[in-house]
């Protein structure tokens, strides 16, 4: 019997096991990751505020709000995870007073006196992974939204059967084996042992010193969990569904896309550029029609 404490908080651990969590990294970055995202913003033209500005602060809050609603309506049962370094100000607390399903996680005074501020911020969300208190969890982005879409391959993913899952929902910048903030896993599939396994070694190459680019978080991810354990996952993916299924693991996402919607997209920034038509190759059986697959 693994031992039930929480990577969160005691009142995580107090309140059980199987949680069913949508894990996500909330932060002010500090002068490094200020550094490299200013460098980040300035290349690709990001319409974001200035990072560590009340205003940035201010539009996360704003994503935790607009993913609980998503959450409640499209993932019932669901809690929200926010692993932070931020202290809350009177507008934060309120949140958190008034949802029940959202649970604040400061990885500065962890269970068992973790602090796990040194490691870079977007790995804090690993955390679910191996959680002895937690079955399902996702890995997402505060400034993208939750849909039925998503619900759907989730369920599909549950029917499947294979412990990790993994969403490509776009040509541009989803080219690539695994996104840091679009994939998920069941602990109980997975090994609780082998998740703990499988964070340590995460965590063990994401200390703040070693961080040289903005996307280390999904590297980690792709080196440790992804290439070694490939065909453990069941990956949904709407156009390069035929690059990446050499380990037959590539599933079409079974609903038709509605609007400009697609899982990662950066809706709290308003960037969500319109999807192109998807390859019929990426489309599923009943669905061969469908150009927005």
């Amino acid at each position: 019997m693994h031992n039930s404490i929480s990577t969160c908080s005691d009142e995580r651990s107090f309140i059980g096991t199987n949680q069913s969590v949508i894990s996500y990294t909330f932060y002010l970055p500090n002068k490094k990751w200020s550094k490299v995202e200013a460098e980040r913003k300035r290349l690709k033209g990001k319409g974001k505020p200035p990072v560590g500005s009340q205003l940035f602060k201010d539009a996360f809050a704003n994503g935790i709000e607009r993913n609980l609603r998503g959450m409640r309506e499209h993932f019932p049962g669901w809690v929200m995870r926010l692993y932070t370094d931020v202290d809350p100000d009177e507008s934060l607390c309120k949140m958190i007073c008034n949802n029940d399903d959202l649970f604040w996680c400061d990885v500065r005074q962890l269970p068992g006196g973790q602090n796990m501020s040194k490691y870079f911020p977007k790995t804090w969300r690993f955390l679910a992974m191996g959680d002895p208190t937690i079955d399902l969890f996702s890995i997402r982005d505060l400034d993208s939204e939750l849909s039925n879409r998503e619900a759907a391959a989730i369920q599909d993913w549950l029917e499947v059967g294979k412990p990790f899952n993994l969403f490509r929902d776009f040509p541009k910048g989803h080219d690539r084996p695994i996104l840091g903030g679009l994939w998920g896993g069941k602990n109980s599939l997975i090994g609780y042992e082998l998740g703990k396994q499988l964070l340590n070694q995460l965590l063990e190459r994401a200390v703040e010193q070693n961080d040289t680019k903005w996307a280390l978080d999904q590297g980690l991810i792709g080196d440790v969990v992804y290439l070694p354990y490939e065909t453990k996952f069941v990956a949904y993916d709407s156009y390069h569904c035929t690059k990446w299924n050499k380990s037959g693991n590539v599933r079409p996402f079974p609903t038709q896309r509605e609007g400009n919607e697609f899982l990662g997209s950066q809706v709290l920034w308003k960037l969500n550029p319109e999807p192109p038509t998807c390859p019929e190759e990426c489309r599923p059986t009943h669905g061969k029609h469908w150009k927005r697959c």
